[in-house]
């Protein structure tokens, strides 16, 4: 969603519309073809827009603090009431009595413009877009500190895994193709007709995602740390980002008000090289005990899911070896808010609302802010923990723990 302002000046302005209601139909008898039976402005624009910082200061080499707000409505047509009585009129015996409707505003009942909905208010979009950037400064970071805090379990790992394929090995050149089939995929026999169960295929799953991808990754990443040469005044980049959604309604007398929202941020730092054996150390994953020990607690990577915990713990010592060259989060706000009356909603017998029509407004926020030094990364949870590789890990596991 893209909303222009009424105007691009700087400075707050408003803007104002003018409504007007009709009555059609029916009144007392009388054949009232149309008229106007009230008229009246409502605000239907903001903007708020400061000078530019270049413009007051002459400095266009570095970010600076910047706010924009809009708000606009985008469309009020009115809903209308219906009043019906078919009862002979006196006056003119061939028509009802009443049979007419009127138009009314959202703005009647509404202050336009004025909601705001409230979307991460611990700021979780802004926390992740930062821990990202921070540990982006490093590049390829490898967890070597883990790893070795693993050895005992990876060796063992791999000596398993060598016993098995061996194994398998033999039992292919001997054709047994059921005992191979049972090494090659969950590494247990029990002779014939023996089923692979759960539990089984469940703990192979971890085992590739927990053991097996990570080792690989780090093993990439080790290499890719050692052969790259960050020298002393090396430009360094990291980027990050975050986002966020909701929806929500509210009512206002008889009229339902249904509101969507995002928010988004985006993260850039800077930072120049001042220390190459500290930034490859930290890049190695092995300046960190903090990190390095909630790698190596058991199932961690379960509560990841929901509150990346160990990324941000990675990110407090991102910024060993660097130095600040400055650097931005730029964040955004949209949304859209649609007022409809209830149709159906009886005043009495013979009075109803007739049409729910149509009322919309937006409201579009964009913040800046320039930093003078690294800033601090916070613990934030995941707007959508429940992704397609989390739900079969998450059955996996459950296998392993109903064993």
């Amino acid at each position: 969603m893209s909303l222009s302002a009424h105007t691009n000046a700087v400075g707050y302005h408003e803007a104002y519309d003018v409504q007007t209601a009709r009555q059609r139909g029916v009144i007392s008898g009388r054949n009232s073809l149309e008229e106007i039976i009230d008229s009246g402005s409502y605000r239907s624009g903001v903007s708020d827009k400061p000078a530019p910082f270049h413009a007051i200061n002459g400095d266009r080499g570095r970010a600076y603090n910047y706010n924009r707000h809009i708000r606009r409505v985008l469309s009020n047509a009115p809903y209308t009431m219906r009043r019906l009585d078919l009862s002979p009129s006196i006056w003119e015996p061939g028509l009802p009595t009443h049979d007419y409707t009127w138009d009314l505003y959202v703005p009647s009942v509404y202050k336009t413009l004025s909601f705001t909905p409230s979307l991460d208010p611990d700021g979780d979009a802004l926390d992740e877009s930062i821990t990202e950037a921070l540990n982006g400064l490093g590049g390829a970071t490898a967890s070597l500190g883990a790893s070795l805090g693993e050895s005992k379990q990876t060796t063992k790992m791999f000596a398993q895994k060598a016993s098995r394929f061996l194994s398998g090995y033999h039992a292919l050149r001997r054709k047994d193709y059921g005992t191979a089939l049972a090494l090659f995929t969950t590494g247990k026999t029990g002779g014939a007709g023996r089923s692979i169960n759960a539990s089984d295929v469940g703990g192979a799953w971890l085992e590739m995602q927990y053991g097996w991808k990570p080792l690989l990754q780090d093993l990439h990443d080790v290499y890719h740390v050692i052969n790259k040469t960050t020298e002393v005044g090396t430009v360094v980049r990291g980027v990050g980002y975050g986002k966020r959604s909701a929806k929500g309604s509210f009512r206002q007398g008889s009229i339902i008000m249904d509101w969507e929202a995002k928010s988004s941020a985006r993260t850039v730092l800077l930072s120049k090289v001042t220390n190459s054996r500290a930034y490859l150390l930290q890049s190695l994953g092995l300046i960190n005990p903090a990190s390095i020990a909630w790698e190596l607690v058991p199932y961690s990577f379960v509560i990841d899911w929901f509150m990346p915990i160990g990324a941000t713990l990675e990110a407090m010592t991102a910024t060993v070896g660097l130095e600040d060259l400055g650097g931005w989060t730029s964040t955004q706000f949209k949304w859209i808010v649609k007022g409809r009356a209830e149709t159906g909603t009886y005043r009495d017998q013979s009075v109803w609302i007739n049409s729910p029509g149509d009322y919309q407004e937006a409201g579009f926020d964009f913040h800046r802010y320039a930093y003078t030094r690294h800033p601090r990364p916070a613990f934030y949870a995941k707007e959508n923990p429940f992704t397609s590789t989390h739900v079969e890990n998450a059955l996996a596991l459950l296998t392993q723990l109903r064993r």
